[in-house]
């Protein structure tokens, strides 16, 4: 029996070698791959070994990639199905179902739980006010609510956590841009969300980062507004604009529409000092350059509260609660970007430490 495992095991890593000469293009997403652990005649016997090879050689056979983006490329074009957590809208526009459920008042939180997290915001304020530093809310554009022409979103409730903390920050001392209304107001010759993305497009971003940068600059942080300075247009979406298409793992590209692409050449010395706690969203203004252009070096992200960037968002590192004291110590604006899904977890236990340091 040893020996029989002994020459599976050889003949897989052959067939990996004689089928995977080269590096295919990989699956978008995160996926979980089963290593097959130490060898022993127990794990044999027991059939954890072979159980382990068996998940190994269905995750990583030859031209594997390839037949995945086959298989799901003929259910998206015969019979338009995605995966399980991508909707198909209208004129082929893709949608996150996570956001269809904030929509829905799917996870709806207690009144008094909003109540509370609320009176968090309102506290972390105050207290950020009495050190003469501002807190800025952010919510990021919710594609159910933009494009709500382009999808069915029958819902059994009208209640949602949006509705809820939207009726606080309506009466909040700190500044709130809400994007699921501030977007429908603005007049665009591009979109601000893409088709085939989940996020506000990169011109999208950039119109809100410039929203944002004249409040900057009426509270005197900043010296000038935030200007492009030149523009590209794309019929083929990049980066951000083509994630949700991206994740559907299929072999064509995604549908063409035009796509504008800022630049901006930002040059003023006086830079507000941002600590940013944000989420996928907020990793669009460095895509774009400001937070690396625009704000001051010592402008610092905490990716959900996770991991701690500074100018380069493919470096980070996790912090503890003495870097973040430094952080809060070190800035003008504190800014929480949010999307709607993510307002159940507001802060992302980023409110109860700040308020923790700050009451020290």
């Amino acid at each position: 029996m040893l020996m029989w495992a002994w020459m599976l095991g050889l003949s897989l890593m052959l067939i990996q070698s004689i089928f995977e000469p080269f590096h295919p293009i990989p699956l978008s997403g995160e996926e979980w791959v089963q290593h097959a652990e130490e060898l022993s005649l127990e794990r044999i016997e027991d059939q954890s070994f072979q159980k382990e090879v068996d998940h190994w050689t269905t995750k990583k056979f030859g031209f594997r990639n390839l037949a995945v983006r086959l298989y799901n490329q003929l259910l998206y074009s015969v019979f338009n199905e995605t995966t399980h957590f991508i909707e198909l809208g209208d004129a082929g526009f893709l949608f996150e179902k996570v956001y269809r459920a904030t929509v829905c008042g799917e996870n709806l939180l207690d009144r008094a739980e909003v109540d509370k997290k609320l009176d968090s915001l309102d506290l972390f304020g105050a207290l950020l006010s009495k050190r003469g530093q501002k807190l800025v809310f952010v919510i990021t554009p919710n594609k159910y609510r933009f494009f709500s022409d382009k999808v069915e979103s029958r819902c059994e409730s009208n209640k949602t956590n949006y509705a809820y903390f939207k009726a606080g920050f309506d009466r909040a001392d700190y500044t709130v841009f809400d994007f699921n209304e501030l977007f429908p107001k603005m007049e665009s010759s591009f979109p601000l969300m893409p088709k085939s993305g989940t996020h506000w497009s990169l011109y999208g971003a950039f119109r809100a980062a410039q929203l944002i940068q004249d409040s900057l600059v009426k509270w005197g942080y900043a010296g000038a507004p935030l200007e492009i300075s030149a523009i590209e247009t794309d019929i083929h979406p990049r980066e951000t604009d083509k994630d949700l298409h991206d994740l559907l793992n299929v072999i064509t590209y995604a549908p063409t529409e035009e796509l504008a692409y800022p630049f901006t050449d930002y040059y003023h010395e006086k830079k507000p000092r941002m600590l940013v706690v944000g989420d996928s969203f907020y990793e669009t203004f460095y895509r774009i350059g400001v937070h690396s252009q625009v704000y001051h070096d010592d402008s610092k992200l905490l990716y959900y509260n996770k991991k701690l960037f500074a100018k380069d968002i493919n470096n980070g590192e996790s912090f503890d609660s003495q870097d973040l004291d430094i952080a809060l110590n070190k800035t003008d604006v504190v800014m929480i970007v949010s999307n709607e899904d993510a307002l159940k977890t507001l802060g992302w236990g980023f409110l109860s430490d700040a308020i923790e340091l700050l009451n020290e």
